[in-house]
């Protein structure tokens, strides 16, 4: 979507949380590697799902966006699980 941000500068607000993860990604960027998992936790509307795909977008890595209410069994997972590329970001709302 056009009207969401596309970097993690463009994300207003979560000033600490824009820190840790240009953090990260400077540490990708430097070393090849993933930083591993992150949680993000709130309310709807405060912008995990945007953070999430800035953060991949600004690695440049692929971005999956999941409902975990859709994935009724453990062969739905593994089937997300394996579309993933390494370092992709996988995102379970």
């Amino acid at each position: 979507n056009i009207h969401r941000p596309q970097t993690l500068d463009q994300c207003k607000g979560q000033t600490r949380l824009k820190t840790t993860l240009k953090n990260k990604v400077t540490a990708f960027r430097t070393s090849g590697r993933c930083s591993g998992h992150l949680l993000f936790t709130g309310p709807s509307g405060t912008g995990k799902t945007t953070f999430a795909r800035c953060f991949a977008a600004e690695m440049g890595v692929g971005f999956h966006y999941e409902m975990a209410t859709n994935i009724k069994n453990w062969r739905q997972f593994l089937d997300i699980v394996l579309r993933v590329k390494e370092n992709d970001v996988i995102f379970l709302d």
